[in-house]
């Protein structure tokens, strides 16, 4: 009797590790598509407000496009249930311009709202930390190297000068 309650035990506990196992495969699968699903519909109404927005359907978005299209509440509110801080439009405007052209492509818009989405993570505050690092420690060099090269030709222009003083006396001898 206590071998056959053992396999039937054996038994129930397998069925409920595989069932469990499914619905954890279930859950993933699920998470995985609600996300791609999430991804694209921010994408699609990204593009939705990138058209509106674009008055000469040009393709690309200006400065004045872009600012006057956030003028409506609507449209700011809009902006903002993307997770994007429209109350710096201009400065938000200059890092979608990633070319610098004054100008925003489709591209460019959609890549720069998908990066500017959100708070800022720990990984970025921590990455521009070690940017600026970096920066500054180049620019220290380069400092240093300038100083350098001041200095020798400060000591060049010395020697010029003693050089120049020195033939003016032998030209008075």
């Amino acid at each position: 009797i206590f071998f056959m309650f053992f396999c039937v035990l054996n038994i129930v506990v397998g069925a409920f590790v595989t069932a469990t196992s499914e619905i954890s495969q279930r859950d993933r699968e699920f998470l995985i598509n609600a996300e791609l699903e999430h991804v694209e519909s921010y994408t699609r109404n990204i593009q939705q407000f990138f058209t509106e927005a674009d008055k000469d359907m040009s393709g690309m978005l200006s400065w004045d496009e872009f600012e006057e299209h956030l003028t409506n509440p609507k449209v700011s509110a809009y902006f903002a249930s993307f997770e994007l801080d429209v109350s710096h439009a201009h400065r938000l405007f200059k890092l979608l311009d990633v070319d610098g052209s004054g100008q925003v492509s489709s591209d460019e818009f959609l890549d720069g709202c998908r990066r500017l989405k959100g708070t800022a993570k720990n990984i970025d505050v921590n990455m521009l930390v070690y940017e600026v690092s970096r920066m500054s420690e180049q620019v220290s060099v380069l400092m240093e190297s300038m100083m350098n090269m001041m200095n020798s030709n400060a000591a060049v222009d010395r020697g010029s000068a003693d050089s120049i003083q020195l033939a003016r006396e032998l030209n008075k001898a």
